[in-house]
């Protein structure tokens, strides 16, 4: 039951409310010890595009293969 009363536990503000909202909502989360890399696997894959693109694969064929945009693909391979 929420508090109705002028206690500690009451809430006044929007802002408040929010704020103990999310700290009552990570409380028992942990959080990595260092930042995780996103674009590592982003390398391994465009070196993969870039390496079929070499071969001779059609922009198409290979924003088939890894499921993005052919525009995607062709910004990956101009990027060289």
């Amino acid at each position: 039951m929420p508090s109705w009363s002028f206690g500690p536990g009451a809430v006044f503000a929007p802002e408040t409310a929010m704020q103990r909202f999310v700290i009552a909502l990570y409380y028992d989360t942990t959080m990595p010890t260092y930042p995780q890399p996103s674009n590592l696997p982003r390398t391994e894959r465009n070196q993969a595009i870039i390496d079929a693109y070499r071969r001779g694969d059609t922009l198409e064929h290979i924003a088939v293969a890894f499921d993005i945009s052919i525009a995607r693909v062709h910004q990956i391979v101009t990027k060289q």
